[in-house]
């Protein structure tokens, strides 16, 4: 071959390769973007496509508020970087999505920490999480890295209560959301609750340890154990139980409780050494069993003595202080002891139940006082200056007494009988219960009845002392000089209380006996009683001033003058509306009987309104006034009564017995004006009958209600018509 066709040939061949060079195939890279973002291409190939061979670097870069999530087509991957060989046509899909902020946070918040926590949000790198002091305030971002965890613990600043939290999510290239939030969270303020004693505290509201906001407020209440009290509060409270506490800042609060049961006989052998462990507060419970002991006070204050359960009447019987017949009293209190109780026991086998001295506020409660006798001279309840000693809910049954009586108190005591029953007791020289030295004594709603004295009344009231009876019942007492009551040099009042069967067998005032005493009576029972001698219901004398008003006096009787009621010497007695019936003065065959119902004598001045009084009879050997006797320079106002059905009547037919007076007698220096009255049906009946609606003898004096002065013959002869025509006997305010 030629050299010129060789270097033709080489010629050809170069001339080729160069063609293929310079005008080869260009490789393609086809790119699709989803979202927002863009792809930088490194060599940029400007759309013209890639020589075979090349290494190109393509980069994913998110538009704001979005994030690369991953390459799809020929290659599949979640780097936003990818170098690229090109030996081929590539078809690729950029991936963008929207970078959201995370949702729905929660928010715990306890005292030492702030707990948040969101929903998750896919496809990203992580979260930051910021801070503020108010919706507008500066953030301050609290994670120095981006966040894995969809939770949170935040530390309280110790001087802020308001917190306002925000969100946002991160990429893979540290690009942010746009923050989510405000989230606001109040501070928990902790309430510390410490104890001392035994006890706990009632949080209203409950946090359950959650604590507080820093404006709510806590009420706190203590309630002790059975054994404690609850004695006050410390650190951030004071005062007394509930007390409401201000959560503006974390709290601490100690609630103290103090020990107050101490058992009888399980940790004190005696009641006697609990009473001297004892401090101001406390309660001794006793067990039932018999405890011979006696006990003193030792100047005690706001203490309990009690069994297991004073209202149970079995645990009451079985829990026994015992005497065993010695000398003393069963408790001394006589150190000004005060707030002192004594409640649900038996005492018997004493000589003495109880000393008080310059006590206050002492009280008995559910005890039974039976079967004890007393030989001293200081009365079985001895009280001294005792201020406001209540006796409640307790039995005195068979007791006996030689002197100083069931109760004595003196020396300006108070005190209060209340729901208690007394029965069958006996005291053989004083009254069983006695008020003197300016005593005050208030009964209420107590049983009294079967009881004895042989010298004094059942209730006395002596040297300027005060009585106040409400709603009791007095039945079958017997006392040898008054009855039921006696009132002496002092006041009292009774009302709404039942009088029923009470005796005074020797003198005067079954139901009551008043001298130089002032006694108002209101709504009250006189039922059955009998005096021997003067005053059924009533006996009245000295400078006595009694209000007698709207009581029912029925069926009551004395031995010689007025069987209901008797006023002798200065009384002065108003009489106003009650209802007065079936009472008799009654006597042996020689004696006199004055005043059926009513008699007055010496000076005293009586004025009746309103009165019913009816079927009352004066029986004796010589009987005055049927209803109504006046005698001596006593004083009567008559005032719109109604007078009926009374007599005065004598016993047997001797023709020397004188009745006189079927309703109304008037003897000696008498004074008598009727006004306004109805005088009807009465009799005097006897071989010698003198008025069968009124009598007057000698210098007595009857006025009618014009002011005329009726003569004595004058009404002697009226008065025989009105015996023959008994029915007639109406009185129209005059004779």
């Amino acid at each position: 071959m030629s050299k010129k066709i060789v270097w033709l040939l080489l010629l050809l061949i170069i001339s080729s390769m160069l063609i293929a060079g310079c005008f080869g195939k260009k490789i393609k890279l086809d790119i699709s973007i989803v979202g927002n973002g863009m792809v930088k291409k490194n060599p940029d190939d400007l759309g013209k496509g890639y020589k075979s061979g090349l290494l190109v670097r393509l980069e994913a870069i998110p538009a704001d508020g979005w994030f690369f999530k991953d390459w799809e087509g020929d290659l599949k991957s979640a780097n936003p970087v990818l170098e690229i060989k090109t030996d081929k046509n590539y078809q690729l899909k950029a991936n963008f999505a929207l970078l959201e902020a995370p949702k729905e946070m929660t928010i715990t918040v306890q005292t030492n920490a702030i707990t948040l926590t969101w929903l998750a949000v896919n496809d990203i790198a992580g979260y930051n999480i910021a801070r503020s002091l108010s919706e507008t305030s500066e953030k301050v971002i609290l994670n120095t890295e981006p966040l894995q965890e969809t939770v949170y613990v935040d530390v309280p600043l110790s001087d802020v209560n308001d917190y306002y939290y925000w969100l946002s999510s991160v990429d893979k290239t540290g690009q942010s959301s746009n923050w989510a939030g405000p989230y606001k969270a109040k501070k928990k303020n902790a309430l510390t609750i410490n104890i001392v004693g035994k006890g706990m505290v009632v949080k209203n509201p409950d946090d359950n340890g959650t604590g507080y906001d820093y404006d709510q407020s806590v009420e706190l209440v203590a309630q002790p154990h059975e054994d404690y009290r609850f004695v006050g509060w410390q650190l951030d409270a004071s005062g007394t139980s509930p007390v409401t506490v201000s959560m503006d800042q974390n709290r601490a609060v100690t609630a103290v409780f103090e020990e107050v049961i101490k058992r009888v006989p399980e940790q004190y052998a005696t009641i006697q050494a609990a009473i001297t462990a004892a401090t101001p507060g406390n309660k001794i419970i006793v067990s039932p069993g018999i405890y011979l002991e006696k006990l003193d006070l030792l100047g005690k204050k706001d203490l309990i003595i009690s069994s297991t359960n004073p209202l149970d009447p079995t645990v009451v019987a079985q829990t026994i202080i015992d005497g065993n017949g010695q000398n003393g009293f069963c408790i001394t209190a006589k150190n000004n002891e005060e707030n002192v109780v004594i409640q649900g026991f038996k005492i018997a086998n004493f000589a003495s139940i109880l000393t008080l001295v310059n006590t206050t506020n002492f009280t008995l409660d559910h005890c039974d006082i039976s079967d004890n006798n007393n030989l001293s001279f200081n009365g079985f309840i001895h009280g001294n200056n005792a201020q406001n000693f209540l006796i409640t809910n307790t039995t005195f049954m068979k007791n006996y007494l030689e002197c100083g009586g069931l109760m004595y108190f003196d020396t300006q005591s108070t005190v209060t009988l209340n729901e208690s029953t007394i029965i069958s007791n006996k005291a053989k020289y004083t009254g069983l219960i006695v008020a003197s030295g300016g005593s005050k004594m208030t009964l209420v709603s107590n049983s009294i009845s079967t009881n004895t004295t042989e010298n004094g009344s059942i209730l006395n009231a002596t040297s300027n002392s005060t009585l106040t009876l409400n709603n009791n019942i007095l039945s079958d007492n017997m006392g040898q000089h008054y009855g039921a009551i006696s009132v002496n040099n002092s006041s009292a009042t009774l009302q709404s209380n039942s009088f029923i069967r009470n005796i005074s067998f020797i003198s005067l005032g079954a139901g009551l006996y008043a001298y130089n005493s002032v006694v108002t009576l209101t709504e009250n029972d006189f039922i059955n009683n009998k005096a021997a001698h003067s005053g059924g219901a009533i006996c009245a004398e000295g400078n006595s001033n009694l209000l007698i008003h709207n009581n029912n006096f029925v069926n009551n009787s004395a031995g010689s003058f007025g069987g209901a009621i008797c006023a002798n010497n200065e009384t002065n007695l108003t009489i106003i509306n009650n209802n007065i019936t079936g009472n008799k003065a009654t006597s042996s065959y020689a004696n006199c009987t004055m005043g059926g119902a009513i008699y007055s004598s010496g000076s005293a001045v009586l004025a009746l309104q309103s009165n019913t009084i009816s079927n009352n009879v004066a029986l004796g050997g010589s009987a005055y006034g049927g209803a109504i006797s006046v005698s001596d320079s006593s004083q009567v106002l008559l005032l719109d009564n109604i007078i009926s059905d009374n007599e005065s009547c004598v016993n047997g037919t001797n023709s020397s017995s004188y009745s006189f007076g079927g309703a109304i007698s008037v003897i000696g220096n008498a004074r008598i004006a009727i006004q306004y009255n109805t005088i009807k049906n009465n009799k005097a009946t006897a071989l010698n009958p003198r008025g069968g609606g009124i009598y007057q003898y000698t210098t007595a004096l009857i006025t009618n209600p014009l002011g005329e002065i009726l003569t004595t013959e004058a009404q002697i002869e009226a008065a025989s018509t009105f015996i023959d025509n008994v029915p007639d006997n109406l009185f129209h305010g005059n004779l």
